[in-house]
C-alpha cells in the first residue's frame, strides 16, 4: 500500500466517521517504507529495512504478491532488521503494521535457486532447461564446470531458463548467478554424448504398447531394448524417442545404445505378453467382497486366485476386473490367469474371517465421548476394546460399529474380536481429559508475528494466558470450534514447545515448534585454531550445521548459545548455521586469528631470514621486530617467511593479519655490528723440520652486541703440514686446503680459541694468515685479520763450523744459510750476561761466515735469531 493510497483512504474515514477517525488516520499515514539495504541477499541474510513508523510492525512479508514473513526485530521507528526466510521469492517487501500492508516502492531480489534441470546431459550446442526459482529476467547467467566463462540465460519465467552448452563444459554441477546472488546444483550435468533417459511414460505396459522416452542425445541409430529384449524405436528428437514394448520382454530397465555409449535406467518398465495388473482395491475383505482389479489385458482373465484359490470373476472392461474372492484365502497375493499367461501382484490381500478395523474417527476424545469404527465382519463381532479395557458397540452396519469411550480407558489401540480372531488397529486412539489436546501444529515452524493453526481437543474454558510459544503468551482469533485455535506467535518466542491452557489444566505439543534462528552476537570477534567459536542468540536448538566462510565446524549447542570448534583448515568469514526453523548468516564476519607456535632462527642481524611456524597465518601481511615492522616474503597456512628489518630490536615478534595478531612468547634477539678482534700466535717460532708447533687463533668480542654466524678461515700456507686442530667452540673441517672454524654465537667480553697443531717436511719461513667473517660486520675491519709466522730448519742450518785455516791464526766459522737468518754472537766472559755481541757475517756460496783470529783471550761463539 503505497503512502498516497493511505491518505486518500483516511479522508475517506476523516469524512465518514469525523474525528476520531482522522486521528486514526493520522496515525496510519506516518507509517511507510522508503527502502531496504542490501537490495538482495539469500535465506538466512538479514537485511535492514527503513521507513517511518515502523515500531508498531507485527509482519514482515516477502514477496507482497505471494507473501513468505520474515523474522524481524525492531531497531528503531525507522529500522527492522528481517532475516531472509527459506522459500522466499523475488518480489516487494511489506510490513503490516496495525493490520495494513505497507509496501516497498521497488523489489528485493533474492538469489537463486536451482531444483532441476532437463536434459540431464548434453554436447555443446544442447539446449539445457533449467528450473528453480528467482530467475532474473535482465542477469541470469549460468556457468558450467570446466569453464570459468558465464551464458547469458534466456529468460522464460521467474521458476525457469534456457542456455545452450557452451564449448568446453566439463561434467559436474552447474552454477546459476544473478544480481542478487548465486547457486550450485546438487545435480549433475553429464557432458559429451552418452545417451541418458530421464524418465519414460507410461511406466506400465503391455507387448505392443507404445512408450514415450525422454532423455538427451538420442543420436541414430540407436537401439532400445527392453530387459534385454530389442525393440523398434523411432526418435523424434535428440532428447526424445518413441519405442514399441518387443513381443516377449518382461518387466526390467529399459536401455539405450548409439554410437557413443550406453544408458540403463534404474527403475523396471514393467510389462508382460498376457495380463499386467497395476492396483486392486479394496486390499482387506472378505468372500462376499468385491475386489477390482486394474491393469491391462484383463478381459481375456479365464482365473483369478487369491493366495492360491480360486475366485469368482463377476465383471470385465477394457482394463479391469471386478473378483469376489473365496472364502478362507487368508493373506496371499492376487494372481490372473489368461490364454497369454498370467500376473501376480507383490503385494497382498488379506481375506478375513473375522471383523478388521480399517479407520476410525475422531481420533481422540474424552471417556463417554463417541466414536465411529469402520471395517468389515462386523457382525461377527463379539468384543472391542480401548487398549485392556472392554467398551460396549452398537453395530450400525456390516462395516460399522458405534463405541462410545469406555471410563478407565486410556490412550492406546482399538481392537476388535470374532469368530476366532482379533484385530488390532494400527494408530492409537488418545483419550483426554477436559485440558487441553494438542495434535499438530501448522505449519511446525514460523517466524514471530505469523498466524498459525493448532489443532487438538477441549479448546475450552481457556484461561488468560491461553496459548504460549515456549512460555510467552500470545494472542489468538476468537475460536470457532473447541478442535481449532489460530493464535499469532509471539513476538518474544523462541523454538520451544507449544502450550494451550484452560481452567482444567494445560496441553502441551509433542513436538517443538521451530522459529527463526537468530545469531545476537559472538563471544569474540575472533579466535585461534581448535579453540571455540561462542555464538548467542535465540531459538538455536537442534542446530544442524554450523559453517564459517562454508568450512563445517563440530558443535554443541542450546536454545540460546552454540560452542563450535574452529577447525584446522578455518578460513574468516561469515557464519552461517541452519536448524529446521530456518538458515542465519551473520552480519560481521568471524575472524580466524594467527597464532605463532616458534620461529627459527632466534637471532640474527637484519637481513637475516626468519622462519615463523603456527596456524592460520594466510592472512599475514606484517612481521614486527621489537616494533619494527617488516613484510613477509613468504606466507602459508602454517608458516612465514621474513627478513629480519633494518634497525630491528630485540624483543617477541609479532605477526599481524586485517583480522587481528598474535605476540610470540619467546624474544628475537636482534644483533648488531660489534667490534671483534682475531688474534694469532704460533709456538714455538722456530722449530726443527718434522718437530711440531702450534698455532693458536683468538676471537674475542668487545661488544655492544653478540655476534654470530661466525667463521675463522685458516689457509694453509705451502710447506705447512696440519695434522690436529681443535676448538673451545664450534667445530672445524678442512675444505680444499683452508681450515673452516665455525661456531653460532659469540657473546659480549667472550672469546673463543681454536688450535692448529703443524709441522714441515723441509726447511721454510711459513706466513700463517686467518680472516674472521661473522653476520653482524665489524666496527673495525682490520681486526678481520691476523696472521703468524713460523720458522722451521733442520740441524746443519743450526750447527756452526769451525775450522782454523792453514799456515794461519785465521780462524773461521760457517753455518748454512736458512730461513731463519740465523746472526752469529760472540763473547768472551760468560759471567757477563750482556757480554755477547753480534758478530759481522758475511755469505758465500751458500754458507754464512765468520773469520777470527785465535790469538787473544778466549772467545765463544753461539748462533742467534
Amino acid at each position: 500500500m503505497s503512502l498516497s493510497w493511505t491518505r486518500r483512504f483516511c479522508s475517506v474515514l476523516a469524512i465518514t466517521v469525523g474525528l476520531l477517525a482522522h486521528l486514526l488516520c493520522q496515525t496510519v499515514s506516518a507509517v511507510s517504507v522508503t527502502g531496504f539495504s542490501p537490495s538482495f541477499g539469500q535465506p538466512g541474510n538479514v537485511i535492514n529495512i527503513f521507513g517511518t513508523g515502523l515500531s508498531g510492525a507485527s509482519v514482515a512479508e516477502f514477496n507482497y504478491a505471494t507473501p513468505t514473513p520474515g523474522d524481524f526485530v525492531v531497531v528503531s521507528d525507522s529500522q527492522l532488521q528481517v532475516v531472509v526466510p527459506i522459500g522466499a521469492t523475488s518480489g516487494s517487501l511489506a510490513v503490516v503494521v496495525g493490520g495494513i500492508p505497507f509496501v516497498s516502492p521497488s523489489p528485493f531480489q533474492v538469489a537463486p535457486v536451482v531444483t532441476n534441470f532437463n536434459p540431464q546431459s548434453g554436447i555443446a550446442g544442447t539446449q539445457l532447461a533449467i528450473f528453480g526459482a528467482n530467475f532474473n529476467a535482465l542477469s541470469t547467467t549460468v556457468v558450467f564446470s570446466g569453464t570459468n566463462a558465464s551464458v547469458k540465460a534466456t529468460f522464460i519465467a521467474p521458476t525457469e531458463v534456457a542456455v545452450i552448452v557452451p564449448t568446453n563444459a566439463a561434467t559436474g554441477p552447474i552454477t546459476i548467478m544473478t544480481s542478487a546472488g548465486t547457486n550450485v546444483s546438487t545435480n549433475i550435468f553429464t557432458t559429451g554424448t552418452l545417451p541418458t533417459i530421464a524418465g519414460f511414460s507410461p511406466i506400465v505396459g503391455t507387448n505392443g504398447a507404445s512408450v514415450l522416452i525422454s532423455g538427451s542425445n538420442f543420436l541414430p541409430p540407436a537401439i532400445v531394448t527392453f530387459n534385454g529384449v530389442t525393440a523398434k524405436a523411432t526418435i523424434t528428437a535428440s532428447t526424445q524417442l518413441s519405442a514399441i514394448v518387443p513381443a516377449g520382454a518382461t518387466t526390467g530397465p529399459i536401455s539405450i545404445t548409439t554410437s557413443n555409449g550406453m544408458f540403463t535406467t534404474s527403475s523396471n518398465f514393467i510389462t508382460s505378453a498376457g495380463p499386467i495388473i497395476t492396483n486392486f482395491s479394496p486390499t482387506i475383505g472378505e468372500a462376499n467382497t468385491a475386489v477390482t482389479i486394474s491393469g491391462f489385458n484383463l478381459p481375456s482373465a479365464t482365473s483369478v486366485t487369491f493366495n492360491g484359490k480360486a475366485g469368482t470373476i463377476t465383471g470385465y472392461s477394457a482394463n479391469s476386473l471386478e473378483v469376489f474372492p473365496p472364502a478362507g484365502s487368508g493373506v496371499g497375493p492376487v494372481e490372473v490367469f489368461t490364454p497369454s499367461g498370467n500376473f501376480t501382484t507383490s503385494n497382498y490381500f488379506t481375506n478375513a474371517t473375522g471383523p478388521i478395523i480399517t479407520d476410525f474417527s475422531p481420533t481422540l476424545g474424552p471417556v463417554g465421548s463417541a466414536v465411529a469404527v469402520d471395517g468389515i465382519n462386523f457382525t461377527s463381532a463379539t468384543t472391542l476394546k480401548f487398549g485392556n479395557v472392554a467398551a460396549s458397540p452398537k453395530l450400525v452396519s456390516a462395516t460399522q460399529l458405534s463405541v462410545l469411550v469406555p471410563a478407565g480407558a486410556v490412550t492406546s489401540p482399538i481392537s476388535v474380536s470374532g469368530n476366532s480372531t482379533t484385530y488390532t488397529s494400527s494408530s492409537n486412539f488418545t483419550v483426554t481429559t477436559t485440558k487441553p489436546v494438542i495434535t499438530s501444529i501448522v505449519p511446525p515452524s514460523g517466524v514471530r508475528g505469523q498466524s498459525v493453526r493448532i489443532n487438538g481437543a477441549n479448546f475450552t474454558n481457556l484461561t488468560a494466558s491461553a496459548v504460549q510459544f515456549d512460555g510467552v503468551t500470545t494472542t489468538y482469533q476468537p475460536p470457532t470450534s473447541t478442535t481449532v485455535l489460530t493464535p499469532v506467535v509471539p513476538a518474544g518466542a523462541s523454538t520451544g514447545y507449544v502450550t494451550v491452557n484452560n481452567t482444567s489444566g494445560s496441553g502441551v505439543s509433542a513436538a517443538l515448534f521451530y522459529l527463526q534462528p537468530w545469531i545476537t552476537g559472538f563471544g569474540a570477534p575472533g579466535g585461534i585454531v581448535n579453540s571455540t567459536l561462542l555464538l548467542n542468540g535465540r531459538s538455536l536448538t537442534n542446530v544442524s550445521s554450523v559453517t564459517v566462510n562454508g568450512i563445517a565446524y563440530e558443535f554443541t549447542n542450546s536454545n540460546t548459545q552454540i560452542g563450535a570448534v574452529i577447525p584446522t583448515n578455518a578460513t574468516t568469514g561469515l557464519v552461517e548455521i541452519v536448524t529446521p526453523g530456518g538458515i542465519f548468516i551473520s552480519t560481521n564476519q568471524f575472524a580466524i586469528l594467527p597464532k605463532i607456535y616458534s620461529f627459527s632462527p632466534v637471532i640474527g642481524p637484519a637481513g637475516t631470514v626468519v622462519t615463523i611456524d603456527g596456524t592460520s597465518l594466510f592472512n599475514v601481511n606484517k612481521v614486527e621486530f621489537g616494533g619494527v615492522s617488516a613484510t613477509p616474503t613468504f606466507v602459508s597456512t602454517n608458516e612465514v617467511q621474513v627478513a629480519v628489518p633494518s634497525g630491528a630490536e630485540s624483543g617477541p615478534l609479532t605477526v599481524f593479519t586485517q583480522y587481528g595478531s598474535d605476540i610470540s612468547s619467546n624474544d628475537f634477539t636482534a644483533t648488531k655490528p660489534t667490534l671483534l678482534f682475531l688474534r694469532k700466535s704460533v709456538f714455538p717460532t722456530l722449530a726443527t723440520t718434522n718437530d711440531e708447533v702450534t698455532f693458536t687463533l683468538t676471537v674475542t668480542n668487545s661488544g655492544p652486541s653478540i655476534a654470530t654466524s661466525l667463521i675463522v678461515t685458516d689457509s694453509i700456507p705451502a710447506g705447512l703440514i696440519v695434522f690436529g686442530a681443535n676448538a673451545t667452540v664450534g667445530s672445524i673441517t678442512n675444505r680444499g686446503g683452508n681450515l673452516l672454524w665455525t661456531f653460532p654465537i659469540l657473546d659480549t667480553n667472550d672469546s673463543a680459541k681454536m688450535q692448529v697443531f703443524a709441522t714441515a717436511s723441509a726447511p721454510a719461513a711459513i706466513t700463517n694468515l686467518a680472516h674472521l667473517g661473522f653476520a653482524e660486520g665489524n666496527l673495525n675491519t682490520d681486526s678481520n685479520f691476523s696472521f703468524a709466522f713460523s720458522y722451521f730448519v733442520n740441524t746443519a742450518q743450526q750447527t756452526i763450523s769451525v775450522q782454523v785455516e792453514t799456515n794461519s791464526d785465521q780462524l773461521l766459522l760457517s753455518w748454512p744459510v736458512s730461513p731463519a737468518a740465523f746472526g752469529l754472537e760472540i763473547s768472551t766472559n760468560l759471567a757477563v750476561s750482556n757480554a755477547w755481541q753480534f758478530a759481522p757475517i758475511f755469505i758465500t756460496n751458500g754458507l754464512n761466515c765468520f773469520t777470527d783470529t785465535i790469538s787473544g783471550p778466549a772467545k765463544f761463539y753461539r748462533l742467534a735469531w
